[in-house]
C-alpha cells in the first residue's frame, strides 16, 4: 500500500470466512498496526465475508 510519501509492506497472518454480522475482526489489538480486508463470499450470494488480516512489516520512504 502506498501514499504520497511512503510504501507500507504488510504480511498476511489470517484468512477466514465469517458471518456478515461479525464485526469483531475490525477491532484493534493494542498498538499493532493491522490491515483488514473484507469482501462478500461467495460473490453470487454474498452470504458470508472473506476476511484477510495483515500486520505491518515495514514502512519505506518514497523518493521523488
Amino acid at each position: 500500500m502506498k501514499d504520497r510519501q511512503h510504501q507500507y509492506i504488510y504480511k498476511v497472518y489470517n484468512m477466514l470466512v465469517g458471518d456478515p454480522d461479525n464485526l469483531s475482526v475490525l477491532e484493534g489489538y493494542g498498538n499493532d498496526k493491522l490491515l483488514t480486508l473484507n469482501t462478500c463470499d461467495p460473490i453470487e450470494t454474498a452470504t458470508h465475508r472473506l476476511i484477510i488480516q495483515a500486520k505491518i512489516k515495514d514502512v519505506m520512504s518514497e523518493t521523488p
